[in-house]
């Protein structure tokens, strides 16, 4: 770009500041930018270009330019130098993209709560108010935050899982597809309602039309075109989801200068590590051609590698032969977006909100900001282990454990000290009272020598059992050996497990583990009769036909040790007085010989624990025999409804939660909806290390809810909700008076021509052969259509086409008119073309 362009460009920046606050957008017109008004954000012109700038109030910024799909090469060029130019003499973004219409990340999408409205024109054109109408429909996709398209307005638009919103004055119609869902419908109903308030100056209604409309859908179908062709709006739009395809490969690569194009080396493959990011470097994050290209620089890193990160993204897309929309962020070190952290298996998150507002002295007690659209809890709650409301009634009256035997579940009548075999698999009904109110937590327990078929058995009676319970209940799926400390305060704290092949042969010796597990949880475990089954961390019981030993580690503790010796009662009680203590390191040649001599063991226990991070919210879509999953950021409890399935992953958990109108089917392909979502899991998390939960509308957990900043028993979204925007239309509605003389004012820059020459087979150079009406004046327009011209603009599309038709005056149409007007044509009455 010329020195002049650049000039031009300081001069657009003169105003902003890293100390003012808010949202900024610059439109790209030539070389020069303009800023947009506050009223139009979320209003893009696809000829054009546009730079977008959001200032936080910790002064900390994200900046991205947008280009349209018509925009000109140069504008691509021209944009990309004045936003580098932005970021270098007003603000270094924290957060810098390059984003494509039709293909926003969400990092972008979230700047605007309202949604994106594509409207065509290009650089020049300015966005209509009511002096000039032009009918106008779009197409509403999306979930959270929707984009709606413009294109023409026919028939092949309409598809059952969109909504369209056509501006045909002076209504706004907004046709909602069956198969809508209720989130999309009240974000369309809100961009009607904008584009209502912002093009027609709010003289307008706005109709919703869905699916029980039947009189309002033959209506409204007639204002289209019938013209029964493939819409490619519906297809290039990106919902930001992954769906079951081949598995990328994810990669990190070391950037050393220019070098993007070849011998640029491999600093690691999945599952990545956050120890390979190097302050002083440049990293690049691939995670395949339908996910964002990542340039990530280091605090330390030269000012090079921060000037020409987006570049060498572009030209590694490019390298790789990637689509030319996939989006290029450059991130700095600390200002990590979520979808870039959740690429690490091991990143630690720390919730930013909290500790850049409250101090070590306050964090107690510091609660979400009332601005943020997380949850209300304290800041040591949300990333805390969970735990389960305690009931007032005794254990006995509300633990049950049912063990299967064959295909079917049995009782266990007399159920003490948590008694597991790992070769079986358990469901254990846990039920308590919360405001006077009977709640249920159903934990499956798989056993690891448990086999295949019993593994899926468990879970199809588990189901079963919910089913029986109307849904009134939370499933828990627990592996062996990853057992959470909820369930264990379950079991009293405490659980013991024998193994299956040891029961099978039943050795002389029996070897017990005992360790503490997670916070005061003591786990026992039947281990193989050999020495290296000890370890330093824990206690053990040893129990022979002559003697009896506890051996202690040294590292193990008091609770430990003397839960060794209860258990020792409960597993051999004529030796709880009985038994000889041996501490590591004072092992006599009797232990070593009961063991079967000295062999090596390990100091400490190695378990993968998944830290908790902050979560992320998906919404499942199953068609046939495929899932997809839609990420919706800034989620709130209005982002569920009855007839949703939502995936809520917090790194060491995945919540799946099912809406009330589920139907069965969809309900018992949960388990394959998980697997299917970690199978796409960027961090390579394995399936063993997650705690899976499945819960219903309107029994959620207390782990599940503290996430949210309100959660309420009627704070759900969807049928009620949509119901609401309805009525609050209508009564809007009722409140404006649509009889002002608003209309098409096309005609008004349009050159004039008498009639005769309109109806001839060849026209001026300068008409309109789709619009010769506007070429008339307006007494000849009275004359030859018998309406005037604001009558004719409230007509319908197929009878404004009727009128002109008979008048002569479509294209294709031509005659030879020697005799007056009125003469030469035989329009109906006014009354029999008005509506009622």
């Amino acid at each position: 770009m010329s020195g002049s362009g650049l000039g031009a460009a300081i001069d657009a920046f003169s105003e902003v500041s890293l100390d003012i606050p808010g949202l900024f957008i610059w439109k790209l017109e030539g070389r020069r930018l303009h800023l947009v008004e506050a009223n139009d954000h979320g209003f893009l012109l696809e000829g054009t270009a546009y730079i977008v700038l959001q200032i936080s109030q910790d002064k900390t910024s994200s900046l991205h330019f947008w280009t349209g799909k018509n925009a000109t090469e140069n504008d691509v060029t021209n944009i990309h130098d004045l936003a580098h130019e932005l970021d270098a003499t007003v603000c270094r973004a924290s957060i810098f993209s390059r984003e494509v219409q039709g293909h926003e990340s969400l990092c972008f999408l979230r700047l605007f709560p309202e949604g994106l409205v594509y409207l065509e024109g290009g650089p020049h054109t300015s966005l209509s108010r009511t002096a000039r109408y032009v009918k106008r429909l779009y197409v509403v996709t999306g979930r959270k935050h929707v984009r709606a398209a413009c294109e023409r307005p026919k028939v092949s638009a309409l598809d059952p899982s969109v909504a369209v919103i056509l501006d045909g004055y002076p209504r706004v119609y907004v046709w909602i597809g069956s198969k809508c869902g209720y989130v999309t419908r009240v974000k369309a109903i809100q961009v009607a309602r904008r584009i209502r308030n912002w093009q027609r100056e709010g003289k307008a209604h706005v109709v919703v039309i869905d699916e029980k409309d039947e009189e309002l859908n033959k209506s409204f179908l007639k204002k289209l075109d019938d013209e029964r062709e493939e819409s490619p709006v519906h297809n290039q739009m990106n919902g930001h989801s992954c769906t079951d395809r081949t598995e990328e490969t994810i990669t990190l690569h070391r950037v050393s200068g220019d070098r993007v194009l070849y011998d640029m080396p491999y600093a690691a493959r999945k599952p990545l590590q956050y120890k390979y990011l190097v302050s002083s470097s440049c990293y690049l994050l691939d995670t395949g051609p339908d996910n964002p290209l990542f340039l990530w620089v280091g605090s330390h890193a030269p000012v090079s590698e921060v000037s020409n990160a987006i570049s060498r993204g572009k030209t590694f897309a490019e390298h790789k032969e990637y689509p030319s929309n996939v989006n290029v962020f450059r991130v700095l070190e600390g200002h990590e977006p979520l979808v870039f952290r959740q690429a690490f298996n091991d990143w630690r998150d720390r919730p930013q909100s909290q500790t850049r507002k409250y101090s070590a002295g306050n964090m107690g007690r510091a609660l979400f900001s009332r601005s943020s659209k997380r949850a209300v809890a304290k800041v040591g709650d949300t990333l805390s282990e969970d735990v389960v409301e305690e009931s007032d009634i005794s254990t006995d009256e509300q633990l049950e454990v049912y063990v299967l035997k064959g295909n079917a579940l049995e009782y266990v009548e007399r159920w003490s000290n948590g008694s597991f075999s790992n070769g079986q698999c358990y469901i254990i009904n846990n039920q308590h009272l919360d405001d006077r109110h009977c709640k249920r937590i159903l934990y499956y327990w798989m056993g690891s020598k448990a086999s295949e078929a019993d593994r899926s058995r468990i879970v199809e009676l588990a189901m079963v059992m919910e089913e029986a319970y109307h849904q009134n209940t939370a499933m828990v799926r627990v592996l062996d050996g990853k057992e959470p400390s909820h369930m264990l305060n379950v079991l009293g704290n405490a659980m013991i497990v024998f193994d299956k092949d040891l029961e099978e042969t039943s050795p002389s010796v029996q070897v017990f583990s005992v360790r503490e597990f997670i916070k005061g949880n003591i786990r026992v475990a039947q281990v193989p009769p050999t020495a290296a089954s000890l370890n330093s961390s824990a206690a053990f019981v040893v129990i022979s036909p002559d003697e009896c030993f506890l051996w202690y580690g040294r590292r193990s503790g008091g609770p430990e040790r003397e839960y060794a010796k209860y258990i020792l009662g409960y597993l051999h009680p004529c030796k709880m007085y009985d038994y000889d203590i041996v501490t590591e390191t004072k092992e006599t040649e009797v232990f070593w010989s009961v063991l079967g001599g000295r062999l090596q063991y390990e100091a400490d226990y190695i378990t993968t624990r998944l830290e908790r991070r902050n979560p992320r919210l998906f919404h499942c879509s199953v068609e046939v025999s495929e899932f997809s999953f839609d990420e919706t950021v800034d989620f709130s409890q209005e982002d569920f409804t009855e007839q949703d399935l939502m995936l809520f992953d917090t790194f060491d958990q995945i919540f799946l939660w099912c809406g009330t109108n589920i139907d069965s089917n969809t309900r018992h392909l949960f388990g394959d909806v998980a697997q299917t979502y970690l199978a796409k899991d960027q961090a390579g998390r394995n399936s063993r290390d997650i705690q899976l939960w499945y819960i219903c509308q309107g029994h959620e957990p207390h782990g599940f809810t503290k996430y949210f900043r309100s959660w309420t028993p009627t704070g759900f979204g969807g049928k009620d909700v949509y119901n609401l925007a309805r009525k609050r239309v209508r009564q809007e509605n009722a409140r404006i008076d649509i009889s002002s003389d608003i209309l098409d004012r096309a005609h008004v820059v349009k050159v004039k021509y008498p009639y005769k020459t309109l109806v001839k087979g060849e026209l001026p150079p300068d008409v309109d052969p789709a619009n010769k009406q506007h070429h008339l004046t307006d007494k000849d327009f009275l004359e030859v259509v018998r309406v005037s011209r604001f009558q004719f603009c409230q007509l319908p599309k197929w009878k404004q086409n009727q009128i002109l038709k008979m008048a002569h005056l479509t294209s294709g149409h031509s005659t030879s008119v020697s005799t007056p007007l009125s003469d030469k044509l035989s329009i109906p009455s006014l009354s029999l073309h008005l509506q009622s």
